[in-house]
């Protein structure tokens, strides 16, 4: 866990006070600016007329920034969190004012909405265009597959010809079957023929393949027996009868790991390291073997300090859950915030329960206070300022 630290921000407007505006806002009523203390100290601090200017305590919201209702996940409206905790430049819900919603047009038009510098915008997602430019079809156009756009709006194929990966046909050879370039002469599904399988029709008087064999194409033919590998099980004739077929699984057999007569020394063992793929007799350094795969016990959250020592999610962690993640540091299971959060009151029963970029009793880090006696809120992990004026009494 994060632990809180234990700080305190003041403020002041005397020239020493090392505080610097980072710019004034652009909010149209002059509101706040943010501060950094500077760390170079007062000369560094002379020699800029920008970082005398006495700044005092302010509650108004820079822009972009304002206090707007949240949402729960039904879409209900909730009193606001934080002051000046919306970003009215990118929050889709409150994009350029509170409340104005950019919506939500549906999965089935293959758009998403979101919020660009405070105005609403539609954008395809994956690889579909919009290549009609009618909103009510959204992005209608899949370039991988439509013969009208093929690769890109307007790039039409040949009457008849398909458009398969985003080209028009197939390259010379190949032929289209079912959306699919495949070599006739080569294929064991399409041999000879779009859907003529090899499974379905061995050579005559053949009789059944041996063991984890099957007919494969040759010439677009049917007729050679070869290892059958479609269940991802790396079977080899490895002592070439065809009586028991393909008798090895290369993955697992210690005296043919990974081809025919790679035997493993004694004590190690065969395995196909799914998290390293290959087939190996061994981990790489630093790594255990933990039933068929090789794992860092030091940081792995699935196998910590031992094989299978699951580390649990904290019990009852509440709505702050995906805050943060379970992990492993050393071999010994903790919890750890994402970027941007923080765990402050040192309790796992709500996890990383603080924003640190707007909780005003944690701005930036754990323990770091702005003036809450007057409502100093916190935006981007920095306690909002604006310079003094003549009505304003020095903090």
């Amino acid at each position: 866990m994060i632990s809180a630290a234990s700080a305190f921000v003041g403020f002041a407007c005397a020239e020493d006070s090392n505080l610097v505006s980072l710019g004034p806002s652009a909010s149209s009523d002059g509101g706040g600016a943010f501060f950094v203390p500077d760390a170079r100290g007062d000369a560094a601090a002379d020699a800029s007329s920008s970082a005398k200017a006495e700044m005092c305590v302010s509650t108004t919201c820079p822009s972009p920034y304002a206090t707007c209702p949240s949402q729960d996940f039904s879409g209900q409206l909730l009193l606001p969190t934080y002051a000046c905790g919306t970003n009215l430049a990118n929050d889709v819900h409150n994009c350029g004012a509170c409340g104005n919603d950019c919506g939500d047009l549906g999965g089935s038009l293959n758009v998403q909405t979101s919020c660009v510098n405070g105005a609403c915008r539609a954008d395809c997602y994956n690889l579909d265009l919009d290549c009609n430019g009618i909103l009510d079809d959204g992005c209608e156009a899949n370039p991988k597959s439509d013969p009208a756009n093929c690769g890109g709006c307007g790039q039409k194929c040949a009457p008849g010809v398909a458009c398969i990966d985003g080209r028009c046909g197939c390259p010379t050879g190949l032929v289209d079957c079912n959306g699919t370039c495949v070599d006739l002469q080569t294929n064991d599904d399409n041999c000879g023929a779009c859907d003529f399988n090899c499974d379905d029709h061995p050579p005559e008087d053949a009789g059944a393949p041996p063991d984890h064999m099957r007919f494969g194409c040759i010439a677009g033919e049917c007729k050679t027996l070869h290892c059958d590998r479609r269940a991802q099980v790396l079977w080899e004739n490895c002592n070439g009868l065809l009586d028991d077929g393909c008798e090895i699984d290369l993955g697992t057999d210690d005296r043919n790991c990974g081809k025919c007569g790679t035997e493993c020394p004694v004590g190690k063992h065969c395995f196909d390291d799914y998290a390293n793929p290959g087939v190996a007799c061994q981990c790489p350094a630093s790594r255990t073997i933990c039933g068929s795969t090789c794992v860092d016990l030091e940081t792995d959250p699935g196998n910590c300090g031992s094989c299978n020592f699951f580390c649990p999610d904290p019990v009852a962690i509440g709505p702050n859950q995906y805050n943060g993640r379970t992990s492993c540091d050393h071999g010994r299971c903790g919890y750890e915030c994402f970027p941007g959060f923080a765990d402050c009151n040192g309790r796992l029963d709500d996890g990383c329960e603080t924003e640190l970029a707007k909780d005003p009793t944690n701005c930036g880090a754990c323990g770091v206070t702005c003036n809450n006696a007057v409502g100093q809120p916190c935006v981007n992990g920095q306690c909002v300022t604006e310079e003094c004026d003549a009505g304003k009494v020095p903090q």
